[in-house]
């Protein structure tokens, strides 16, 4: 697994499911009460626009690796640090998958708490709301709590006042959020930002934040449109009930204009979705097959007996290799197979078609020293003068290795 972000409780891994072939994200932490509350609640959650939960394992009783989606491209803060701010249309497109995720939760009456760059997560024009610990299953839609918590810099008013607070309050937390993406700035003077970063716990009956800038009089609403104006200015209200809810908010005019020229960003969630997934399964089915995968060979010959081989691909020589009977794991050494010529490889360019179950004729003859395999599992690769013939561990992974083989066929036709 490789390191690719750090929490204050936690480490995430970037690694890959080797029964579905999928890159996926492994959250290693430690058990805590918090932890349980947050695993629980993902496990009730499915939404496009929501990091889904994929399964929990326990080395020990004290440390659990938590296995969810993967985003290429990093979180929000990531893109702000590089760019500084977004044109108008991309914060458009990145915010409605955020509101569209946002409905959801509220829809189930979950209040997340902490909405912020940080836990807004991308993958090309796909958006999802991540990190949940914080986050709260409400007994009710207009269930109020009282104690403050998340990043001051996103809150609303009456977290920073000590007002019971509500589903609104991730609005107005995404409403600095958007203000953020079109201006590369806070919605406040760099003194009330300050003044902020000098706290190390919530205040108690007041907001320090000087928001003049939202003031109409402000020249740098001049840089967006008249819609956009309008967005931020309801999901920014300082009183809860005045500020606009994530229902309304999809149907508001900028939220439904089209992008011109950005033809992915009309996409619906459920389609950006199974292109992330694909773009998942083939990163990692790049991954897998670059370093070997473990499957069993079957011969058309009677009397040879099937043997465990480690199958890889040499992208760079666009060939299949595979270790011999008498040698079963992969080495450096056969690396080198496809340029010698010394057999066991086929070359990309060679593959007709990728056939799966008993159509060939290594699987349409057994005995005792060929055992029947389901046909759930097998797969062959079909090439004017030779057949190779694979049983895998699982149909999934028989399904991503179909694909990933004829994506490559496809690829270098």
């Amino acid at each position: 697994m490789k390191e690719i972000g750090e929490g204050s409780f936690s480490i995430v891994h970037r690694a890959v499911n080797r029964m579905t072939g999928q890159v996926c994200a492994v959250k290693c932490c430690k058990v805590s009460q918090a932890l349980e509350e947050e695993e629980r609640l993902l496990r009730t959650l499915s939404h496009p626009n929501v990091v889904s939960l994929e399964g929990v394992f326990q080395r020990d009783k004290n440390l659990h690796y938590v296995v969810m989606d993967y985003l290429k491209d990093g979180d929000m803060c990531d893109q702000l640090i590089e760019r500084q701010r977004l044109p108008e249309p991309e914060a458009r497109r990145i915010i409605r998958q955020v509101v569209e995720g946002l409905a959801y939760l509220h829809r189930h009456c979950v209040l997340h708490r902490d909405i912020k760059p940080e836990n807004i997560l991308i993958h090309g024009n796909m958006v999802k709301i991540a990190d949940f610990g914080l986050a709260k299953e409400l007994e009710q839609p207009t269930t109020l709590l009282k104690r403050s918590c998340g990043t001051l810099e996103y809150a609303a008013p009456e977290l920073l006042c000590g007002q019971p607070y509500g589903l609104k309050s991730d609005i107005f937390s995404l409403g600095i959020v958007l203000y953020v993406l079109l201006f590369g700035a806070f919605p406040f003077s760099a003194e009330s930002a300050a003044a902020l970063q000098c706290m190390d716990h919530f205040p108690t009956g007041v907001d320090v934040r000087d928001m003049s800038c939202l003031s109409s009089s402000n020249t740098q609403w001049r840089i967006v449109s008249p819609l956009a104006q309008d967005a931020l200015l309801k999901m920014l209200k300082t009183s809860d009930t005045e500020r606009i809810s994530a229902e309304d908010l999809l149907n508001h005019p900028w939220f439904n204009e089209a992008d011109t020229g950005m033809s992915e960003s009309i996409s619906s969630p459920k389609d950006l979705e199974l292109l992330r997934i694909e773009d998942c399964e083939a990163m990692g089915f790049a991954e897998l097959l670059s370093r070997g995968f473990r499957v069993v060979k079957y011969d058309y010959k009677e009397s040879l007996t099937p043997y465990v081989t480690s199958l890889s691909v040499n992208f760079m020589e666009e060939c299949i290799n595979w270790t011999g009977h008498q040698h079963p794991l992969l080495t450096s050494e056969h690396a080198t197979v496809c340029r010698t010529g010394r057999g066991r490889a086929i070359s990309l360019r060679d593959i007709k078609e990728i056939r799966e179950g008993h159509t060939t004729k290594a699987f349409q003859s057994f005995n005792n020293m060929k055992p029947i395999p389901s046909p759930e599992l097998c797969l062959s690769i079909i090439c004017p003068w030779r057949t190779l013939n694979l049983v895998v561990e699982a149909p999934s992974q028989r399904r991503f290795m179909v694909r990933g083989f004829r994506r490559l066929i496809a690829s270098d036709a």
